[in-house]
């Protein structure tokens, strides 16, 4: 059944609200719907993108974040509180950005959060494409954590040598222990155990959030244990594991993403696309498959909620690695994967 199209004049008529940036402000739901109709949208669709920015508000509205306050932090924190599937992910993400395209009309020279996102590859989640590094890249990255800085000898700590310790602390975490952005945001100084064998990494599993003490690979331990001690060095005020200054403010998933993205380009290790802390999650996962955890194991620990995603991502890693092969004879690659 084709789904009815609202009459032209109809649409005239509701088109009326919305047309100023401060109407968008002042009831960002109704101009919503009420630019939707301007643009001939079925009602069918207009029920779901309706229902898609409803809750895009609603998470904001929690947060007391205004229109003018949105990043691409924020939409990325959102995606991975929803727990959505990726297509759901970049469907949410794209809808922000497309907005955001037509507020720029009403107020030239806004920024975009949701085009942001999508660079900052945000939108994926764990459903994004399955990529790995390869053993040379490893090795790179296993080599440059290993490096780490003594502590200063004075007693007084300079800003750009504790944001080192922290920015190497960071893609240890994510190469060690395989967190997601949003987790690291979150953690606390006392998630890190004080043998450091373990980190404490909230975990959305359905509707609960919980707990779950993760391993963090012996290649980690140094720099995270390093920075620790680093902050209680430099004096560094609060209970965040990563602050974004000396006073203790919380660092934002897209600083975090900038910091460990920075650090792998430095190294020059693999082309862009896979320079990402979603690649160094999945590498922890390759590197416990490498040592023999089944995929159960693996998924606890990345906290995956469908039962069936880990035998998914190590059947993925299974057939990467298969690929890193020059195949002559089939049966002799199957043997060597």
């Amino acid at each position: 059944m084709k789904a009815r199209v609202r009459p032209i004049d109809e649409q005239q008529q509701s088109a009326l609200f919305g047309t100023t940036f401060a109407e968008w402000m002042q009831d960002a739901a109704r101009a919503f719907d009420h630019w939707l109709a301007s643009r001939g949208v079925s009602d069918s669709s207009a029920k779901i993108y309706g229902s898609m920015w409803r809750k895009w508000l609603r998470w904001t509205a929690e947060r007391k974040l205004t229109m003018t306050a949105w990043e691409a932090h924020h939409i990325g924190e959102f995606l991975d509180d929803s727990d959505l599937h990726k297509r759901h992910r970049y469907r949410y993400a794209r809808l922000i950005e497309r907005v955001f395209h037509h507020l720029a009309t009403l107020r030239p020279g806004m920024h975009n959060p949701a085009s942001v996102a999508v660079q900052q590859k945000l939108a994926e989640g764990e459903n994004a494409p399955t990529t790995f590094l390869d053993p040379n890249e490893r090795t790179a990255i296993e080599a440059y954590l290993a490096n780490v800085p003594p502590l200063p000898r004075s007693v007084a700590v300079s800003a750009e040598q504790w944001r080192a310790s922290r920015d190497l602390a960071l893609l240890a975490l994510f190469y060690g222990a395989g967190v997601k952005v949003s987790q690291a945001k979150a953690l606390k100084r006392k998630a890190l155990s004080a043998s450091g064998l373990a980190i404490t990494v909230p975990q959305k599993m359905g509707p609960r959030v919980v707990q779950t003490p993760v391993e963090v690979l012996e290649v980690a331990r140094p720099a995270m244990g390093a920075w620790l001690q680093m902050l209680a060095r430099a004096g560094v005020p609060g209970e965040w594991l990563f602050p974004t200054a000396s006073d203790g403010r919380a660092m934002h998933a897209a600083s975090m993403f900038r910091r460990v993205t920075a650090q792998l380009e430095a190294l020059a290790i693999a082309d862009k696309a896979r320079l990402s802390p979603q690649t160094l999650r999945n590498t922890y996962a390759a590197n416990r498959f490498d040592r023999g955890d089944t995929p159960e194991e693996v998924g606890s620990a990345l906290g995956l909620i469908d039962e069936a995603s880990p035998f998914r991502l190590h059947r993925s890693y299974e057939e990467w690695k298969d690929g890193m092969v020059p195949v002559v004879d089939r049966s002799e690659a199957e043997d060597l994967a």
